[in-house]
């Protein structure tokens, strides 16, 4: 039960104190991500423990170069935010449940409305910044904050809004962004709560894959990551799982 969330990033170039601190007040927080050598995936043990789900065939263990620095929201963008942009977008219930809190990741949005979002936000900023769905390596990068175990904060599930539907963590459906605590980096649920849009067409690593500015394949899947709060199987968290759905799809179940 998928519905993708966003998070954006902007290149660490040519910010001033100033406009950052306008965007922070603004909009949202943002993080910085200095230039790095990292391994991204994971290693494929023989055998994994149960719904561990470690080492998936799409997630073999590389090294990626961090060439630039760069800002990430340090959330996901929530409803409120959102609505800024799009004041009649619906993130939907479920089961009876609210998906539409201000404070809640705003889902059922297609990549392409992600998109704009982030070209509406450098309309904000005066053209002054490129605002953009973080790429794939960007947000491994972001999410391990340096650390290379399964989850940012070690090996086993926890600390994450993934128990599905009924958990005991008092959070049935979405929680408030925030509401569980930071990685190292200060960066907020990127393990649980809402899967979250990357800028690539899913495949094999390796392969050019970022979508083009001009649009991408027909019918191409794009990459999602971090899992959300119906992940029944909590190794879809992990750092290095990755998912995909089609880039006009604002509801995969």
């Amino acid at each position: 039960y998928t519905q993708p969330a966003t998070r954006v990033s902007c290149a660490h170039r040519g910010w001033k104190i100033g406009q950052r601190d306008q965007f922070e007040a603004r909009r949202g927080r943002l993080a910085l991500a200095e230039v790095a050598q990292v391994p991204f995936g994971s290693p494929r043990p023989q055998r994994s423990p149960p719904g561990y789900g470690q080492g998936q065939h799409d997630e073999q263990r590389h090294r990626v170069t961090i060439a630039d620095g760069f800002y990430v929201s340090a959330t996901e963008v929530t409803n409120g935010q959102f609505r800024r942009y799009w004041p009649a977008h619906d993130s939907g219930a479920y089961d009876g449940q609210s998906l539409n809190g201000d404070d809640q990741p705003v889902v059922n949005m297609a990549w392409c409305e992600a998109r704009r979002f982030c070209r509406w936000l450098g309309v904000q900023s005066g053209q002054t910044h490129n605002f953009a769905l973080p790429s794939e390596e960007q947000w491994e990068y972001s999410c391990r904050a340096g650390a290379a175990t399964a989850y940012w904060w070690g090996q086993e599930s926890g600390s994450a809004n993934h128990n599905g539907f009924g958990a005991a963590d008092g959070f049935l459906v979405t929680a408030p962004v925030a509401s569980y605590a930071a990685n190292r980096w200060g960066l907020f649920d990127t393990a649980g709560n809402a899967w979250e849009w990357c800028a690539d067409v899913h495949g094999a690593y390796g392969e050019p894959r970022l979508a083009a500015a001009s649009g991408i394949p027909g019918g191409a899947a794009m990459v999602l990551r971090g899992g959300s709060w119906f992940a029944v199987i909590p190794g879809r968290c992990r750092s290095a799982a990755r998912g995909r759905s089609p880039s006009q799809s604002r509801l995969d179940s």
